[in-house]
């Protein structure tokens, strides 16, 4: 159970970066090249994370 919220903080954590790195797009501070490597970068870490939460949740259903 502690893992599933140490994915949730993660999850959250990707969701906050996502949205700092689109403000500084859009603010100019940031090159489109790098927000992109960075997206999804991020992306498919969330994407580990979320998979993973859904099989933990799975599991512990079972019980």
């Amino acid at each position: 159970m502690d893992q599933l919220f140490d994915l949730a903080g993660e999850i959250a954590a990707i969701d906050d970066a996502l949205y700092f790195l689109g403000r500084a797009l859009n603010d100019g501070r940031l090159p489109l090249g790098m927000y992109m490597r960075q997206v999804r970068k991020l992306a498919q870490q969330q994407f580990m994370a979320k998979a993973l939460a859904i099989k933990i949740r799975g599991l512990c259903s079972l019980d």
